[in-house]
């Protein structure tokens, strides 16, 4: 819940949004080959100040089947409806989806591994223009070390919308080796490469003309170098490159690079440094959309994206430890489109975080437990600075096979340029395995 602020509670306090959160889960394991997992979730939020409201309703499930002692069957659905009321962004709508999914999974054996999978989603959105969406895409990958450090593989993709349809099959190598040379650390070194061609066809939604169909095809390489075999610290640098070539009036075009390194060292007793950075150069085309309906169509983007994070652990004591860190990321998106009537849109954002957090876990008794951590956070944006203060904490109790945990979360944030928020979180749980 958040609270109005610039006075002190005694005098002013006003609850101007509420949200309110409830979650059922049921876990079976029916024998040592079937088992099912159903959860269900009722969220209901409201701001009194804007009249502004949402009921969300989801319901899950997941169950694993083993088909032979090599080969897992994994089947999954998904149930959410939301009920939107002067949301901003959000037209006052129902919002249906519903989604069901098949992946059968062989582990590896003689070398050989394989995977099939099966994913629709179903959408279904009641408003004033009332829209519908059903995307279907099938997966099918097969992999053989021929040699110890060289596996090939390959694979066919299909998946299509009510606008797209695109298969077509990929086919690659993956190499990894070690190396200890006596001038420097052992190093792991990996390597692979893919390439992939298909047919797309687009058609428009409206008056489901067929635009024409065309082939479109594709690379994509990665290395990267590790550290092996180092008793405190770990490195690792990697680059990645993909691109995507479409001659169909789709034109889904791609180009992509990756840089990002790693590190981390316990050398320190009781700590733990970890670091990492990444940059990211992208650009892409539609004429037709995408089936995971990131890109409009007509449309041109680029996009540069560099982040890089740093931090620190440290154990006091048993019950107590220390974090403190910070990351930084920085993008910029420029996207291009065909209409005259608005130029180009520029987004730039820069989001940096420093934080501190204090973590406390301590044993009642041999059947309760209790956590607490505390985080402060400046977090600097081209919007402004806002200092954030968290507490969290937790009540673990278990009586026999019955677990019971009581959890509370409060949270403040003070930006430089709006009103202060407060929020506060009650959850309880009661589990038991049967």
């Amino acid at each position: 819940m958040q609270t109005a602020a610039g006075f002190p509670p005694s005098i002013f306090r006003v609850f101007i949004q509420t949200r309110d959160e409830t979650r059922l889960n049921l876990y079976k394991k029916v024998n040592s080959t079937f088992d099912l997992n159903l959860e269900g979730r009722l969220e209901e939020y409201e701001n009194l100040a804007a009249g502004s409201s949402y009921d969300t309703r989801t319901a899950n499930l997941r169950s694993n089947i083993r088909v032979s002692t090599d080969g897992t069957l994994t089947l999954t659905g998904r149930l959410s409806e939301r009920d939107t009321k002067n949301i901003t962004g959000f037209l006052n709508s129902i919002d249906t989806t519903w989604s069901a999914g098949a992946l059968l999974d062989f582990r590896e054996r003689d070398g050989q591994r394989q995977f099939y999978r099966y994913d629709y989603t179903d959408q279904k959105v009641e408003s004033a223009t009332n829209t519908y969406i059903a995307t279907h895409k099938a997966q099918a990958r097969i992999s053989n070390k021929v040699r110890e450090e060289i596996r090939l593989q390959g694979g066919i993709d299909y998946g299509e919308n009510s606008t797209l349809q695109e298969g077509g099959a990929t086919a690659g190598v993956l190499y990894r080796e070690k190396f200890a040379p006596a001038f420097f650390i052992p190093v792991v070194f990996d390597a692979g490469y893919d390439i992939s061609a298909g047919i797309s066809d687009f058609a428009t939604e409206t008056a489901g003309v067929d635009e024409g169909s065309g082939w479109y095809y594709g690379n994509a390489i990665s290395l990267s170098l590790g550290s092996d075999g180092l008793e405190k610290e770990q490195m690792n640098i990697g680059y990645s490159y993909s691109n995507k070539r479409d001659h169909s009036p789709v034109n889904n075009d791609l180009w992509r690079h990756t840089y990002r390194a790693s590190f981390s060292s316990q050398r320190i007793t009781n700590t733990m440094l970890r670091g990492s950075a990444s940059y990211t150069s992208q650009e892409d085309t539609s004429e037709g959309g995408s089936l995971v309906a990131t890109q409009q169509p007509g449309t041109n983007q680029q996009r540069r994206t560099f982040t890089y994070d740093i931090n620190a652990e440290h154990r006091l004591s048993a019950a107590v430890s220390l974090a403190v860190g910070a990351t930084r990321g920085d993008t910029k998106s420029t996207l291009y489109t065909l209409s005259t009537l608005t130029p180009p849109s520029v987004t730039i954002s820069e989001d940096e975080v420093i934080y501190g957090s204090v973590f406390f876990n301590y044993p009642i008794t041999r059947m309760l437990l209790y956590r607490a951590n505390a985080r402060e956070e400046v977090r600097s944006s081209t919007g402004g600075d806002t200092r954030s203060h968290q507490i969290n904490m937790n009540l673990d109790y278990r009586i026999r096979s019955i677990f019971m945990g009581l959890e509370y979360r409060w949270r403040q944030d003070i930006p430089d340029v709006g009103l202060k928020t407060e929020q506060q979180y009650f959850f309880a749980k009661i589990s038991r395995p049967f």
